[in-house]
C-alpha cells in the first residue's frame, strides 16, 4: 500500500517525464478503507532534481489505525535519469529506514532497485516500472521475508492546459509477502506555475489489498 501512495505522488506530479532542476515539496493526505477498518495516512515528500539525477525523501505518518497512530517507514530514493531516443529512462534505488512503529506496520530495512520507462504517446505520457525488492531484517526477532519482483504500468493524458487525468495498475507483494494489486484513477490540476493539486482513488484487486484508497496531493516547486 505504501509503495502505491509513493507512486501516486511521483506519477501524479509527472515524475515519469524528466523534470526541470530544482526542489519540489509535496504533501499527500489519504484515507484507507479496508473491510471494517478506516484510517488515515499522511505522506510528506521532498525531491531535488539535478542534471541527470534525482534524490527524494518520504516521511509517512499513519493515524487512527486500530486506535493507534505513529510514524511509518521513512524512505530514501536516488535516481539516475537518462534518455534513449524518445524514451525517458530512470534507474532507481530505494531504501527504507525501518522507522515504523511495529504496532502499525512492519519496520522494514528493505532495499529496492527498478527501471522506469516513459514516453510521450498520442499527446499523453505512457509509463512502466519493473523492479526487485530485497527484504532485509530490521530486527533480530523478525521472521524471514521473501524477496520479490514488482511492477507498475500507467498513463496520464492532458484534457486541457491545466488539467490531466491518468490511470495506474500497480502490483507488489506486501512486506509480509502477500499479493497486493491495485488500479488507480487520478487527476491533476495546475493551479499556477508553482502549485499543483491532485486527487486519486484506488481499488484493491486482491484480498490482501485495501478495498479503497482515496487521496489528495498538493505540491509546490521552488
Amino acid at each position: 500500500m505504501y509503495r502505491l501512495i509513493g507512486l501516486l505522488i511521483s506519477f501524479a506530479l509527472l515524475n515519469a517525464a524528466h523534470a526541470q532542476q530544482g526542489l519540489k515539496l509535496s504533501v499527500g493526505e489519504y484515507r484507507i478503507f479496508d473491510d471494517a477498518d478506516s484510517y488515515g495516512f499522511t505522506s510528506v515528500s521532498s525531491k531535488y532534481s539535478g542534471q541527470g539525477y534525482q534524490a527524494s525523501l518520504n516521511l509517512p505518518y499513519i493515524s487512527g489505525y486500530r486506535g493507534k497512530s505513529g510514524l511509518g517507514n521513512i524512505a530514501v530514493k536516488l535516481a539516475y535519469l537518462t534518455q534513449w531516443r524518445k524514451t525517458y529512462i530512470d534507474l532507481n534505488y530505494r531504501q527504507k529506514l525501518a522507522t515504523a512503529d511495529d504496532q502499525l506496520t512492519v519496520p522494514a530495512w528493505d532495499t529496492g532497485m527498478s527501471i522506469e520507462l516513459a514516453r510521450y504517446i498520442a499527446g499523453g505520457i505512457g509509463f512502466m516500472e519493473l523492479g526487485y525488492s530485497w527484504r532485509n531484517k530490521a530486527q533480530s526477532s523478525q521472521s524471514e521475508r521473501k524477496n520479490s519482483l514488482f511492477y507498475a504500468v500507467g498513463g496520464i493524458y492532458p484534457l486541457m492546459k491545466q488539467l490531466s487525468v491518468g490511470m495506474i495498475l500497480d502490483h507488489k507483494p506486501t512486506a509480509l509477502g502477500k499479493l497486493n494489486r491495485n488500479v488507480t484513477a487520478l487527476a491533476q490540476y495546475k493551479l499556477n506555475q508553482k502549485h499543483r493539486l491532485g486527487v486519486n482513488g484506488s481499488k484493491g484487486l486482491t484480498r490482501t489489498s485495501p478495498n479503497w484508497v482515496l487521496g489528495l496531493v498538493w505540491s509546490q516547486t521552488f
